[in-house]
């Protein structure tokens, strides 16, 4: 096997996961041409906690879950395990960089692996297989995940999402007509990824030129990287949590409101956005893609969204007319799936102030029943879904605490400090 010293870096923020998958190698990764011909493809996918996930075939014979992620460069195979199962030929082994700057793991590159989806349709593309696992995806999401499809696969096609139907549309790019009732803006594909234009106004400081990159592979509404720009800087008052957890450990982030954020001909103002610290992620992220933040699946998921990476083109159409205020998790607590089968549930991390902190609830107690409803009934969607609700909303959770039962009651409560 082929050991060549070539360097990847993945650069992993969870929200509950939010992939940003880039390779430095001296070979490029292959096109992909999924439709083979037809006009077009669709494809039913499952969306689970702000993620989007479809079913394919490794090998045209071993069927996995990845997460469709326009913010990942490249396509990653979670666990070599498969890979070995599959005799996929592992060619070039690469250093993986986490969030911290520091080598946390090893890849390797495997070519022209076949890949088809269980609908119909088939195509072989580059991927990166890890030699361990370091997150478990499973856990976070609380259903299986394998892998991410990233932008070798999407790069030079043209897809819908469409959230309401949970369906994925590829189209012939060369015949693609885009539709008259759908909103009209030009994007910029830098790596094989999407970048939109928006404005922001944050206190007296607005910038009308910021690059947010568009990632299906987040499960958040906006995120903004702090000081990538001199108008991006954290209000006084903002809510203290942490925004998920990276390759190089734990990521903080806070959510604060800011005056006015534009983008896709929309305007948002007082509206609250996550910030990015400036010590959790990859300095050379900043520096060769000129990113300043990311739109993740909960704004994307209000608008049905047509892609067309050929032409550097995003069409978007709201779902209603509307704008409905955005959700978040007010109880301050972050619960991981666990066990064989991903129905136990289990506090992570519990941030410090919060409600459900001041009620008592500690990191490491396992969830019996929240709302009375025993854990048997519930999914993790379902319990983030009860945490986001509205200020006031009463939340009972009985844990297990070293072997005794407790029980928990607090109110949610949007809770801001200052910096």
């Amino acid at each position: 096997m082929n050991t060549t010293g070539k360097i990847a870096k993945i650069n992993c923020i969870l929200i509950f996961i939010t992939c940003f998958l880039g390779l430095r190698a001296h070979s490029q990764f292959n096109y992909v041409n999924i439709l083979d011909g037809e006009e077009k493809l669709t494809i039913p996918f499952e969306y689970e906690q702000g993620f989007i996930i479809v079913e394919l075939a490794l090998n045209n014979a071993l069927p996995l879950f990845f997460i469709f992620d326009t913010g990942a460069q490249n396509t990653v195979l979670l666990e070599k395990f498969y890979a070995e199962l599959m005799g996929l030929p592992l060619n070039e082994q690469v250093s993986i960089i986490g969030s911290d700057n520091s080598t946390v793991n090893v890849g390797y590159i495997s070519r022209r692996v076949p890949f088809s989806f269980l609908t119909g349709g088939s195509f072989e593309a580059d991927i990166v297989v890890l030699e361990e696992q370091k997150i478990d995806f499973n856990n976070i999401i609380g259903r299986k995940i394998d892998g991410i499809i990233g932008g070798n696969v999407l790069f030079g096609s043209v897809f819908e999402i469409d959230f309401r139907k949970q369906e994925l549309t590829f189209y012939n790019s060369s015949s693609f007509v885009p539709p008259r009732s759908f909103y009209e803006e030009s994007i910029e594909i830098i790596r094989q990824r999407p970048f939109i234009s928006a404005s922001v106004l944050v206190g007296d400081k607005q910038s009308d030129e910021l690059k947010l990159l568009m990632d299906t592979g987040a499960g958040l509404h906006f995120l903004l990287d702090e000081l990538s720009d001199p108008s991006i800087q954290m209000p006084d008052s903002v809510v203290d949590g942490r925004i998920g957890e990276g390759l190089g450990g734990n990521l903080g982030g806070f959510l604060g409101n800011v005056e006015k954020l534009k983008l896709l001909g929309q305007d948002f103002d007082n509206i609250p956005v996550y910030f990015q610290r400036k010590d959790t992620f990859l300095f050379e992220e900043l520096n060769t893609n000129r990113r300043n933040g990311i739109i993740g699946n909960i704004y994307w998921q209000r608008n049905r969204v047509i892609v067309d990476y050929a032409r550097e083109k995003l069409y978007i159409k709201p779902y209603r007319r509307k704008k409905a205020n955005f959700r978040f998790n007010k109880s301050g607590l972050v619960i991981f799936a666990a066990g064989s089968y991903l129905e136990d549930y289990i506090i992570k991390y519990v941030s410090q102030g919060s409600a459900a902190a001041n009620a008592g609830l500690q990191a490491g107690d396992v969830i019996v029943s929240v709302n009375n409803w025993p854990k048997q009934f519930l999914n993790l969607g379902y319990i983030n879904k009860k945490l986001s609700g509205k200020d006031g909303e009463s939340i009972k959770i009985v844990v297990k605490r070293k072997g005794e039962k407790l029980t928990f009651n607090f109110k949610l409560k949007s809770r801001k400090i200052k910096i």
